[in-house]
């Protein structure tokens, strides 16, 4: 069971890390787009402290990317304490 643990905490990682460099490309590219509404950038987001605008898709890659990275940053932490408490038993 150990050993199924820790290959859901590996396999968390890449999920994980994917996401990260969605959301990083995302922040980056948004800090050259304007500080305010456009037709084409329409959608806020908050990228270091200052309100930028991004496109419909970003604004929604963001989103999904946001929760991917929490999601595989639990999942990861969970089987690692679960293997964890096993190896103690």
């Amino acid at each position: 069971m150990q050993k199924v643990l820790r290959t859901v905490a590996l396999g968390a990682a890449v999920p994980g890390v994917i996401s990260w460099i969605s959301l990083a490309t995302i922040e980056t590219n948004a800090l050259s787009h304007p500080d305010f509404p456009t037709e084409s950038y329409s959608q806020p987001l908050k990228v270091k402290g200052v309100v930028r605008y991004v496109t419909s898709d970003q604004k929604h890659i963001d989103l999904v990317a946001n929760i991917a990275f929490f999601l595989s940053i639990l999942t990861g932490l969970a089987s690692v304490i679960g293997a964890n408490s096993l190896s103690r038993l």
